[in-house]
This record gives structure tokens, C-alpha cells and sequence, in this order.
């Protein structure tokens, strides 16, 4: 498993396209984990409606590879 750390608009968009697991991290620590609803420039939220800003956190989708 190889884990991306989800940066850009662009990823975080592809991650709701395809419904890809993201976790967010607050201070190295796991805080939430599911399928991403929106974002924006500030913030990121979850379905269910857990929100996190983007400035506070590290955000990271795994990826499974046919080897693992």
C-alpha cells in the first residue's frame, strides 16, 4: 500500500470523483477517515459532515497495488 498526500484542488476533487477513502491528520495523528463531500480553499469536508481546515491538517488517500 502507498499512501498520497492529497494537496492540490485537483486531487481533492479526483478524490470525491472516485470516492477514495481520505484520511485527515492532525498533528501526525489519524482524526477521520471516509469519503470526501467538498472542499474549498480553506476547508475540507466529509460525508457525514466532518470538516477540517486545510491549513491544520494532512490529508493522504491510499493507494493499493496489485504486488502489495
Amino acid at each position: 500500500m502507498k499512501q498520497i498526500i492529497i494537496n492540490t484542488d485537483s486531487q481533492f476533487q479526483h478524490c470525491i470523483e472516485t470516492n477514495a477513502i481520505v484520511e485527515a491528520l492532525f498533528q501526525g495523528e489519524v482524526s477521520y477517515f471516509g469519503i470526501l463531500e467538498t472542499f474549498t480553499d480553506a476547508t475540507v469536508m466529509f460525508q457525514g459532515g466532518a470538516y477540517f481546515l486545510r491549513e491544520n491538517c494532512e490529508f493522504r488517500m491510499a493507494l493499493f497495488l496489485i504486488n502489495d
